[in-house]
């Protein structure tokens, strides 16, 4: 579905953050407790995602889907999409899970 949409997937990762991250994951991407406590300890997929205008294409794409109780994938689970307000931050929160980040996504990144 990703790849029909026209993203490239540009980096793909399962890990698990440790309880000792988790005040610089908290720090980096601006969560509350009780969201990183989701995170932490738990098997996580990461997808670093590429196209023109991804933001809104993701958000289109979760509208679409509706869960067992009818309710749109967005309204339930767009509160757990971590998000970045600028490129820097950006960068920094991809480095945070991924050793680094291709050159090629550096140049196209820009925040909406």
């Amino acid at each position: 579905m990703i790849q029909s949409c026209q993203f490239e997937i540009v980096n793909v990762r399962l890990l698990t953050i440790p309880t000792l991250q988790i005040q610089p994951f908290r720090t980096l991407f601006k969560v509350h407790y009780e969201l990183s406590q989701t995170f932490v300890n738990r098997p996580c997929l990461l997808l670093v995602l590429q196209r023109e205008n991804a933001a809104s294409c993701f958000s289109q794409i979760l509208q679409g889907y509706s869960n067992t109780n009818n309710r749109k994938l967005l309204d339930s689970y767009d509160h757990m999409m971590l998000t970045s307000t600028n490129k820097q931050t950006c960068e920094n929160q991809i480095k945070f899970f991924f050793d680094f980040l291709p050159d090629r996504c550096k140049d196209q990144m820009e925040i909406q």
